[in-house]
């Protein structure tokens, strides 16, 4: 009963730890990829919400910033409808 145990608690634990060391893996490399997934791990065991204006910043990589392109819209008063 006892190697029962053991082997159904090794299965459980395996994929955890594989996964544990695969993250460990990309942690230590150097690439953009490791430092936002480094930024995600700290974030995440700080346990704060996340920063304000993410879709600001977003916007502001936008390889269209700068490309002045000017957006007009026609401004109408809309139709008349029967109530």
């Amino acid at each position: 009963m006892i190697v029962g145990s053991l082997v159904s608690r090794y299965s459980a634990v395996t994929p955890i730890v594989t996964s544990i060391r695969l993250l460990a893996r990309r942690l230590a490399e150097n690439g953009t990829e490791s430092v936002r997934l480094r930024a995600a791990v700290n974030d995440t065991i700080k346990g704060e919400p996340p920063k304000k204006g993410g879709i600001l910043a977003a916007l502001g990589r936008s390889p269209l910033v700068g490309a002045e392109i000017e957006i007009a819209r026609r401004r109408e008063e809309g139709r008349e409808t029967d109530l």
